[in-house]
């Protein structure tokens, strides 16, 4: 039995036209202004603001830690129980810290208490002194490997919109993208995992897009591929590649099959094995074996109606050892959904709290997305309602993906960031494609769409290149740090900044509360490090992350600074004041 998956009837003459019509467009030249031109310059565009983050940018916090994982990967193929962590799969820090293997290129002099665990806290490794050669020559040789990805991102989200809209919609589509700061920010970064499972789960739905309509064993081979990579790209991608699983197994031409003998499960079975074997040779091919070994083995065993029990007692030793490929993969796993359990330091809307809140995500949406996509994300919905646009082709494969993680980090305890969602922000995006069906032969709409893409521009460019801080036209830049935090505003990126402000004020004595996991000293700052208990005069500089007080056992350490007006806002995310000698201190509420 088998269900056919159509567009509802009072829309199936509008569905078969508008493919019909893409189709057309599809079939023109195929070097064009806009096939060819327009979409390089815009992918181009793109990797131009990742340039200009990762050289204004210093590393955040988790960037060092990510970077010597994947180098100790690399050198030594330790991918447990060694300097670096196994936290997370490997794909992100292999990747980008492949163009730095060579020896010259180091991180930290610190190395995690207990080794062998992969669980650990920001006092840990508070401060990587030693960078070498220098944190902006690493970050060069780590960063960009991050920046092609998102363009590959960029580029494979032209080719959906083109193939579910058209030529039109996809240039829409891809300008929206190119100024889109999280993933210019998030995807400028070393050895971070945030871009590279954004990009696989798109990849994800996208091929399961061209596999569904070409079953053949060489889309079935690349499927395949996709999904190893999505499953070692990061932790949350595992129920997603069930599901991709699923979906190989009951799509037939066009239709949802019921009948398990008529399932795919060649293709299915192909498509698993190809995607294990994947995640294997990312480990290096490892196989760990898990021994279970006893001695003096005692049997009681009670009869019933029998006066005395049988009691035996064998000698000798008993071992059984099971092969395990790649292990360190469940590891990993292992620690995350352990990590999940526990909660996590949070912050929303001026309060620090442990664990998750349904609240969190939505606000993020609201005050982080970009103002425009916003508005055109909430248009396409409602005109996708009323009828007056037509919904993309397979709107539930492009639409399930998103909703379902969204709502696994709705239920998550990690209310870490936007980032969190990150995969979520590709697809809705192409489907404010579908509004450029509005603007055929409508040269007044054509317009205004042409207009919000110039005004969603000129709204990122107030943040530029401080992408990660971005927040949209509803929130005042410097009181950003009152409605969330982490790695939405300071992740301690701005080290640059404040070195370029003490080049400007090199006479004047810096006291710092600087939130990162690099030493202020690595990058050249010469400052004075405060701790819960100082109250200096003269020039205090304070990270946005600990005016929130998310990651302080007193919420209030530094709080005291309040009192005082804000002097400047370096990288948005540097607070400098200057605190008059004795005044009275008090500690007012955030």
């Amino acid at each position: 039995m088998a269900t056919e998956i159509s567009p509802i009837p009072a829309q199936r003459g509008a569905a078969a036209q508008a493919p019909a019509e893409a189709r057309h467009q599809n079939r023109g030249p195929k070097f064009t202004l806009w096939t060819v031109v327009l979409p390089g310059l815009l992918l181009a565009l793109y990797l131009v603001q990742c340039v200009w983050f990762i050289q204004t940018q210093s590393f955040t916090f988790d960037e060092p830690i990510d970077i010597l994982s994947g180098l100790e990967q690399w050198r030594t193929g330790q991918f447990s129980g060694g300097k670096g962590l196994n936290d997370h799969p490997p794909l992100s820090r292999i990747l980008c810290t492949l163009p730095a293997i060579n020896a010259r290129y180091q991180v930290g002099d610190q190395t995690a208490p207990t080794p062998e665990s992969v669980f650990w806290n920001n006092q840990d490794f508070a401060a990587y002194g030693q960078v070498a050669p220098t944190p902006e020559k690493l970050a060069w040789h780590t960063r960009p490997v991050d920046a092609i990805l998102g363009a590959c991102l960029g580029a494979l989200l032209w080719l959906a919109a083109r193939s579910i809209y058209s030529t039109n919609a996809a240039n829409f589509v891809l300008a929206l993208f190119a100024f889109s700061p999280s993933l210019i920010g998030h995807f400028s970064l070393a050895a971070t995992n945030d871009g590279v499972i954004t990009l696989l789960l798109f990849a994800t739905a996208f091929q399961i897009y061209r596999w569904k309509g070409n079953p053949s064993w060489p889309q079935t081979l690349l499927l395949g591929a996709v999904l190893g990579g999505l499953l070692i790209s990061k932790a949350s991608a595992v129920p997603f590649f069930v599901i991709a699983i699923a979906l190989i197994l009951v799509l037939k031409h066009g239709a949802i099959m019921f009948r398990p003998t008529a399932w795919n499960w060649r293709q299915a079975g192909v498509a698993v094995l190809i995607s294990l074997l994947v995640v294997w040779a990312a480990y290096h091919f490892h196989v760990s074996k898990i021994t279970f070994a006893t001695s003096d083995v005692r049997m009681h065993i009670a009869i019933p109606n029998r006066p005395s029990s049988v009691d035996r007692q064998f000698g000798g030793n008993f071992h059984l050892s099971i092969p395990i490929p790649a292990f360190e993969f469940m590891q990993g796993l292992g620690y995350q959904f352990a990590h999940n359990v526990r909660g996590h330091g949070g912050f929303l809307l001026g309060h620090v709290y442990r664990g998750g809140s349904p609240l969190y995500f939505p606000v993020v949406v609201a005050l982080k997305w970009p103002t425009m996509v916003l508005v055109l994300v909430f248009a396409a919905i409602g005109l996708i309602l009323l009828g007056r646009v037509q919904r993309p082709r397979d709107f539930a494969l492009w639409c399930g993906f998103p909703l379902l993680y969204f709502l696994l980090a709705e239920f998550s305890k990690l209310n870490l960031g936007e980032r969190y969602i990150l995969p979520v922000y590709p697809f809705v995006l192409l489907l404010c494609g579908s509004l450029w069906s509005l603007a055929k032969g409508r040269r007044v709409v054509q317009t205004l769409l042409i207009a919000v893409i110039a005004i969603h521009v000129a709204d990122v460019a107030r943040y530029a290149p401080d992408y990660l801080s971005y927040f949209n036209l509803f929130v005042r830049p410097n009181t950003s740090y009152a409605l969330l935090n982490d790695s939405n505003v300071d992740w301690g990126e701005g080290l640059i900044a404040l070195r370029k402000y003490q080049q400007e004020h090199p006479n004047v004595p810096i006291h710092l509360a600087y939130f990162g996991s690099v030493a202020p000293a690595a990058y050249g700052i010469h400052s004075i490090a405060m701790n819960s208990t100082d109250r200096p005069s003269g020039t205090v500089i304070v990270s946005a992350n600990y005016l929130s007080g998310q990651t302080l056992p007193d919420k209030d350490t530094y709080r005291w600074v309040l009192q005082y007006p804000v002097k400047s806002v370096l990288n948005h995310s540097l607070y400098v004041f200057e605190i008059p000698d004795q005044s009275p201190h008090v500690t007012p509420a955030l």
